[in-house]
């Protein structure tokens, strides 16, 4: 079995305490760039301790998944804040007035958009994947004024030329409401492509990418070279304490598989998220 985190994580109490006191004037950027340096150091090393074999930034500079996006592009701004589907999260809507450039995504460090610190941080793990959020997602998240046809083809070109910046051969995309995800196989990275529990009703075509993560190992073996699966509820606080039991029925038909969680562990307290990264790294 192998191990993926992805996704924002939730953040420690001094990272919170941090942000807020930065948020008063009451410490400077350097300050708060400092400690979250620091923590994602410590989560770093969560991984290597619990033997993850993959994992992204944990984005705790991050407000939402679409702002470092906007920050990068030029013709996006920032508009209303929005309920995340049906949780009690928000995001930012990105407007997209225009289908303009890509700036440096290095060189974007703006409190605008995001709290102190590059959006995006090298890092030469074998492990490391680049994080971006999925182009249905994208789109069907955002205000846009062109059909998703022309959309899909500036931000397949958006997101080669930030992959490109960043110098990665490895990518993980979060899809919630995916759309032609055949797109994926065009990106010439090793594509980790998660997307939701509906997956069997997705319409995957002729998909073909590294690791696809469903709610179903059968159907991402058809379509990938790792499949990967669901293995923790990242929605519920319970604790798989069964997980080695439960994953054992799989053995025997998967050579390898990629075990995760359904969704960004930031929906749960940081205790019970650090509880199930063992709980993932433990499984043999």
């Amino acid at each position: 079995m192998r191990k993926l985190i992805y996704g924002i994580y939730p953040r420690s109490e001094r990272l919170r305490l941090g942000i807020g006191r930065w948020e008063r004037g009451i410490i400077g950027e350097n300050d708060l760039r400092q400690i979250i340096s620091e923590e994602k150091d410590q989560f770093y090393n969560m991984m290597k301790v619990n033997k993850i074999d993959y994992y992204t930034d944990p984005l705790f500079n991050w407000h939402d998944i679409f702002r470092p996006i906007v920050a990068s592009v030029n013709g996006i701004s920032l508009g209303p804040l929005t309920r995340y589907f049906e949780t009690n999260t928000f995001y930012r809507k990105p407007i997209v007035n225009e289908m303009g450039e890509v700036r440096n995504p290095m060189e974007v460090n703006d409190s605008e958009y995001n709290i102190p610190g590059p959006v995006y941080r090298p890092n030469s793990s074998d492990g490391y994947l680049t994080f971006l959020p999925g182009i249905g997602t994208f789109y069907s998240l955002s205000q846009v004024s062109t059909d998703f046809d022309k959309f899909k083809e500036w931000i397949v070109e958006v997101y080669n030329q930030i992959l490109k910046t960043i110098n990665t051969d490895k990518v993980f995309f979060y899809e919630e409401t995916p759309r032609d995800v055949e797109l994926y196989s065009s990106f010439s990275q090793k594509v980790f492509l998660r997307i939701p529990v509906n997956s069997k009703s997705s319409n995957i075509g002729k998909l073909s990418v590294y690791s696809l993560i469903t709610d179903d190992p059968y159907l991402s073996s058809k379509f990938s070279n790792l499949p990967g699966y669901f293995a923790v509820d990242s929605m519920s606080t319970k604790l798989e304490n069964d997980l080695a039991e439960k994953l054992k029925k799989f053995v025997e038909d998967f050579p390898e598989l990629l075990i995760t969680h359904n969704n960004y562990l930031d929906f749960l307290p940081r205790k019970i998220a650090d509880k199930k990264v063992e709980l993932l790294g433990g499984v043999a």
